[in-house]
């Protein structure tokens, strides 16, 4: 589990990237990626800052919520874990956000996956049904870990935009 420091790390470190080179961004991506680094354990509860990036090259990527095509009357998040070779274990968790007044994000479906010694993790099973088409913005979040000789590496990356489907609940 990761931290509340270091996720807020990780979650400005995606901010910051995303508004310092504005102007450069192409706005119609509809994925961001972002590296695992390690993470130093203080103690069980709690991680330490952002270290390291994974021996592996391993990065983690979500796409912008969408209406899914694999799935009737849906919206949905995609996300995968990827690295240049083979791991002990990795373990990837995309969340969908539905977006209510004040901007609160409110959790609509939560998937976990996990795998041993593939090169590539993918999770393309979130997603959550519409029940009317009242305009409704929606976002992703991905938490993705590594096991690397023995240390452990995590990432945590939004979707770059915030989607307005016609898609309630």
């Amino acid at each position: 589990m990761i931290s509340a420091v270091a996720l807020c790390a990780l979650v400005q470190n995606v901010a910051m990237a995303s508004t310092s080179s504005r102007s450069t961004v192409d706005t119609s991506a509809t994925s961001v990626l972002v590296p695992l680094r390690l993470v130093t354990r203080k103690n069980l509860a709690q991680s330490d800052a952002v270290g390291a990036p994974s021996p592996a090259g391993c990065s983690v990527s979500i796409e912008d919520a969408h209406i899914a095509r694999s799935v009737v009357n849906s919206v949905k998040v995609n996300a995968k874990l990827q690295r240049n070779y083979r791991v002990a274990e990795l373990s990837l968790s995309v969340t969908l956000w539905k977006v209510h007044a004040l901007g609160l994000g409110e959790v609509q479906a939560s998937t976990p996956s996990h795998t041993r010694g593939d090169k590539l993790l993918e999770n393309n099973g979130t997603f959550r049904e519409c029940t009317n088409g009242k305009d409704t913005t929606w976002y992703g979040t991905a938490t993705a870990d590594s096991m690397e000789d023995g240390q452990q590496y995590e990432a945590m990356v939004r979707s770059l935009h915030n989607a307005t489907l016609a898609c309630g609940t």
